[in-house]
């Protein structure tokens, strides 16, 4: 699991530099989507991928945190000058 979940990582990596600055504030919904998947592997990664033995997510308050920062980073993305 731990091949899976770096290639994952690198995945997430790719997409995020692939994320053209002038489009965040269009995308800012599939990028809340990424972050909170991207956090739900790293609590995967946290219990060592013991999924079977309880229900893994995120928790609703990192949930509105996630979505607040990536919708605060698409605000500022679109004041931002153009270089």
């Amino acid at each position: 699991m731990e091949h899976e979940a770096a290639r994952a990582h690198a995945y997430y990596e790719r997409a995020w530099a692939a994320l053209p600055r002038a489009d965040a504030h269009t995308l800012f919904a599939a990028e809340i989507m990424g972050r909170t998947y991207f956090a739900l592997l790293r609590l995967m990664e946290r219990r060592r991928f013991r999924v079977f033995g309880g229900r893994v997510r995120v928790p609703t308050p990192k949930k509105l945190a996630i979505a607040l920062r990536c919708w605060v980073r698409s605000r500022w993305a679109e004041r931002r000058p153009r270089s």
